[in-house]
């Protein structure tokens, strides 16, 4: 080859390799509704060896806009039992040229952890890298050697909303001859295939939109989970072939021994329930006692990730993690010979479950299930506030795994679900030309009580602002005067607010315009798409039950509306009107939403259901 044809055919081979890496290649499919799309990401796991497992990572993305650049991902968790090698970001431009190179040197590497985390050995290398225009592509590639195989990253080709992908391979290597497992799942209507034992590749995803009520990205999008029956954390070894035995792995390795108590705190505690009659009065009262000797502060040290720190230790400090805290409660329990378990839990309102069928290192959290023999109880530790056997939505209606001397099992935490979630609220209300003064009454129950728990500690100019957004339609509104009762044991919050609005009467020739609810309008909406693509969810549901008593003076009802009654398979809504008594007039309000999970193809049909009862909502009545 001449060497004219060889500077020829070496430019050509360059402008091959950087039209790969150009935005100008990506499909027009892959560009709608992507603020990025994964152009190219492998990732290969070697294990060698019980305590020997290599991640090789890269990673080719184009960036379409600021938003975009959050989804790049490039960063990589470390820790004592993690070292990372070969850390690189590529950037390339328009025509798929490199422009900028970073090494290892030039990441910035911080803990990995929030200032709330007293202790921990997370850290993190990431950059801050901010690009002149977009589009833009990075590549993103490191190496990471670590000992700890309790954990091995699942395969999640769509792993966001409004990323689309072009090709993805996950490979696992295991050479050694311990089992490895996986579980797949959503791989119908994905362009997924498992191409051998471990071995994946995912092609041309395009991006998926957040819509309104869609339930968690991670319940139907593909992914591959995996787990091997032998494994490493932080230099404790362990076997395991179903949930009993991997419990007692942890139960063995992590709570035994971690309960003893100073003899002058089993003295206390036995002091403190000495006049309880039941375990659950005791069981309350241990509560208690625990929510106002403790506080609760993140340790993340190691093997201290896991393993709580012992009962003493947090009774001599006054402080503890979810884990702490939680063995701390047990060890009080013990002290009367309360039965309880250690119940492992991903947290949060998106309801994760602990998969039953694949046993494994799941979760992110821990509460307390109190046995008893006439009910079980539940009690999160980490909260000085909650109310006893009260998990509210951060850990509800949700698979656990609990931990006791016997093993592991799969249970579930209580559902609030449906009427549980009660608001009910009485208002009476009167008017002095056309402004409206009322005194309202509002109790809330389960979740409805969850979402409000602690407005009674609120400074009052919080509480103002709290009620003029709540009650944002009324005009000029003034909170004259508020009072809240927080009934723990009943898991009750009853608010009383005496407010003022002006013009809430509307003048209309000779006749005056009445909203027949005030207080209570359905603020639920549910934005209309052309074509639905997710599924949708009602996650809990709830019922609100409202009386609205107006005394109308010298007005009174021009002709009273007919009742109205929308059912539905996704909930029941009454409005009923009365006026029996002179200048007077009674609107009561029922609204139930129920919970339960719909095809995409139902939701028209749950958007017509809620438009309904906006407009009902808005009913109007003519007084004279």
């Amino acid at each position: 080859m001449s060497f004219r044809h060889l500077i020829i055919f070496l430019l050509f081979s360059v402008c091959l390799n950087a039209q790969e890496y150009s935005p100008l290649a990506v499909k027009d499919t892959l560009k709608t509704n992507a603020n990025s799309v994964i152009r190219d990401e492998q990732t290969l796991i070697t294990i060698d060896a019980i305590d020997e497992m290599t991640i090789a990572y890269s990673r080719v993305i184009t960036v379409f806009n600021k938003t975009g650049l959050n989804q790049v991902g490039a960063y990589v968790h470390y820790d004592d039992a993690s070292k990372v090698k070969d850390l690189d970001l590529y950037v390339y431009d328009l025509v798929g040229q490199e422009t900028e190179h970073f090494k290892k040197r030039d990441f910035i590497d911080q803990s990995a952890v929030s200032g709330g985390t007293l202790y921990s050995d997370n850290r993190v290398y990431h950059i801050d890298y901010k690009p002149r225009n977009y589009p833009v592509t990075l590549k993103f590639e490191y190496e990471l050697k670590t000992s700890n195989t309790a954990f091995i990253r699942p395969f999640f080709p769509l792993e966001r909303y409004y990323q689309s992908v072009e090709n993805a391979s996950f490979k696992i290597v295991n050479n050694t001859a311990i089992k490895l497992r996986s579980k797949t799942q959503n791989f119908e209507g994905f362009s997924v295939t498992e191409v051998s034992d471990f071995h994946y590749t995912a092609e041309d995803m395009p991006a998926i939109k957040n819509e309104v009520y869609s339930p968690s990205l991670e319940s139907f999008i593909p992914s591959v989970n995996f787990a091997l029956n032998a494994f490493n954390l932080e230099g404790v070894q362990g076997s395991a072939n179903n949930w009993q035995e991997f419990g007692l792995w942890q139960y063995e390795n992590f709570l035994k021994d971690k309960d003893k108590l100073p003899p002058e705190l089993v003295e206390e505690i036995k002091t403190v329930t000495a006049d309880a009659k039941t375990d659950k009065e005791k069981a309350k009262l241990i509560y208690q006692y625990m929510q106002d000797n403790s506080r609760y502060i993140s340790v993340q040290l190691g093997i201290g990730g896991w393993r709580p720190m012992p009962a003493e230790d947090v009774y001599e400090k006054n402080y503890g993690d979810c884990k702490a805290l939680t063995n701390y409660t047990q060890a009080l329990l013990n002290v009367v010979d309360i039965e309880s378990k250690y119940c492992v839990v991903y947290s949060g309102s998106g309801q994760r479950d602990i998969d039953p069928d694949f046993f494994s290192m799941q979760g992110d959290h821990v509460i307390v299930q109190v046995i008893d023999a006439s009910e079980n109880y539940w009690l999160e530790s980490t909260s000085q506030t909650k109310p006893f056997d009260f998990l509210g939505n951060f850990t509800d209606g949700r698979k656990v795994l609990a931990i006791d001397e016997n093993g592991g099992e799969i249970i579930e935490t209580p559902q609030y679900i449906n009427d549980f979630n009660l608001q009910e609220s009485v208002a009476k209300i009167n008017f002095e030309q056309l402004d409206l003064h009322a005194e309202i009454k509002i109790t809330s129950h389960g979740t409805q009580y969850d979402s409000k728990a602690g407005i009674e500690r609120l400074e009052t100019r919080l509480v103002q602002k709290y009620y003029k957004n709540y009650w944002s339609s009324l005009n000029r509104l003034t909170v004259n005067s508020f009072d809240f009762t927080n009934n723990k044991d009943e898991v009750i919050l009853t608010e009383e607010v005496d407010l003022s609005a002006r013009n809430y009467l509307q003048k209309l020739g000779n006749d005056i315009i009445l909203i027949a609810n005030p207080f209570n309008q359905n603020s639920i909406t549910a934005k209309t798409y052309k074509e639905r693509t997710n599924p949708f969810q009602i996650k809990r549901g709830y019922k609100d039950i409202d009386q609205f008593e107006f005394t109308l003076g010298e007005l009174q009802v021009s002709s009273l509306p007919e009742d109205i009654t929308i059912a539905s398979k996704f909930g029941k809504y009454e409005l009923h009107f009365n006026n029996a008594e002179s200048h007077k007039l009674t609107v009561n309000r029922n609204l139930e939403l129920y919970k339960n999970n719909y095809d995409k193809t139902e939701y028209a049909d749950f958007v017509a259901f809620l438009d309904k009862i906006s407009k009902s909502d808005q009913t109007k009545l003519i007084l004279n």
